[in-house]
């Protein structure tokens, strides 16, 4: 069976760059199933199987009457009516209360005429014996509001024992419905394939491994906030708190619709991107690992979502009296040159860190926004001001852009 019609899961999404096959695979899905099923086009209309009848609704009997007697000789139906099913009907009442009011408006927009159409389907056509439904793109032209009535359609037609198939580029609607990641099947080149929940936790423990045999072997001392992140999988509730708070974020959401992927350890290195972000290349997205800890299970999750990776860290390499003092996350920055080296990652490092490199004065542009010290002793806040403000410097851009991208802006983030 191909696995777009895999019934264990009620709701699936399949993602994919333009062109990747989405359309296709939902057209041969539904041929597989079509005595059971039917597809809503990217423009909200019904692609119908040939045996499936128009059909009106009695609501006070809940009856469905078929309409088109001269088409009733191509379907194995004997009868002129028909009871509607519970399940059919709660569907059936959700989208006539959505038409009503839609109703309401005689000049549509292209997004409440598409929303008009799809629900339209659902009470003009028989569906008793419908087990599957795909969609091509349905948040197309809609706006939040009308998303959201998407995604609570969704959620109900998966309540009332329907498949749901849907083919998407809109993150926000993966976020309203906090989907899995083994929820979504993703196309590569006309291929697909899933990543299951358990794989997830395979991928953070090799991860984390890898970066604790480096911390042995160059007897690296134990951060104890680190190797607590990287020992996640170990504390079940910890680990799904991160779950939920990452891999159902509407940023990481985002990066399954790019080719590349930009991970960064924080916030103020989002804003210093942000300043020449229109440099990119057009598919390529930047992702907050919130702390150097977790960078390398993005890396290998990326990278098996088929995603092209690009890090950038500071080196975290500290000398005090000529002394350099080997602590935890230097174990983490040699764990990531080995895959740069491997051709794994492109890897970027500030050092000592983005704000020494670039000389970015921390204190004296605090003293210029009229900070008080212990203003500015909150570190975190002051840096992204001070990265704003360094960076919208068109000097300082460039040094960043050079850093980054180097001198062949083309082919930096290419893969050898």
């Amino acid at each position: 069976m191909n696995q777009i019609n895999d019934y264990s899961r009620a709701l699936m999404f399949l993602i994919g760059m333009n062109g990747s096959g989405k359309t296709h695979a939902l057209n041969e899905a539904l041929k597989e199933e079509r005595h059971q099923a039917f597809m809503i086009t990217e423009d909200g209309m019904p692609f119908i199987p040939k045996h499936m009848n128009r059909v009106s609704i009695n609501f006070e009997k809940k009856i469905y009457n078929y309409t088109n007697e001269a088409l009733r000789g191509q379907s194995i139906r004997n009868t002129e009516q028909e009871e509607i099913s519970s399940n059919s009907l709660n569907v059936i009442l959700f989208c006539n209360k959505i038409i009503r009011k839609l109703s309401h408006f005689q000049k549509k927009s292209k997004g409440q005429n598409k929303l008009f159409s799809i629900m339209t389907v659902f009470t003009s056509y028989n569906l008793n014996n419908i087990r599957i439904i795909y969609f091509d793109e349905p948040e197309n032209f809609m706006d939040e509001e009308f998303l959201k009535v998407i995604a609570e359609f969704f959620r109900l037609l998966i309540n009332n024992n329907f498949i749901v198939r849907v083919a998407t580029h809109n993150s926000r609607l993966l976020n309203i419905l906090k989907t899995s990641l083994e929820d979504v099947i993703l196309f590569n080149s006309h291929s697909q394939f899933i990543v299951l929940d358990d794989e997830i936790k395979k991928i953070y423990h090799s991860a984390s491994s890898n970066v604790e045999k480096i911390r042995n072997s160059h007897k690296i001392e134990i951060d104890a906030s680190i190797k607590y992140k990287l020992d996640l999988p170990d504390v079940p509730r910890a680990f799904d708190n991160f779950v939920e708070q990452t891999l159902k974020s509407e940023e990481f959401y985002r990066c399954l619709f790019y080719k590349k992927i930009v991970i960064v350890e924080g916030i103020s290195d989002i804003v210093t991107l942000s300043s020449i972000k229109n440099d990119f290349e057009n598919s390529i997205e930047i992702f907050n690992a919130n702390g150097k800890a977790f960078i390398p299970f993005f890396v290998d999750l990326f990278n098996r979502l088929n995603k092209e990776v690009i890090v950038i860290i500071d080196d975290d390499i500290r000398e005090r009296n000529g002394v350099i003092h080997l602590k935890h996350p230097i174990a983490i920055t040699k764990h990531l040159e080995e895959k740069n080296c491997a051709n794994e990652i492109k890897l970027v490092v500030h050092s000592p860190d983005l704000e020494g490199f670039y000389g970015i004065e921390l204190e004296k542009i605090g003293k210029e926004l009229g900070m008080s010290s212990s203003v500015r002793d909150k570190k975190g806040w002051t840096k992204l001001i001070a990265a704003f403000i360094f960076f919208s410097d068109e000097r300082n851009k460039q040094r960043l852009k050079s850093h980054i991208f180097g001198f062949d802006r083309d082919s930096t983030f290419e893969f050898q």
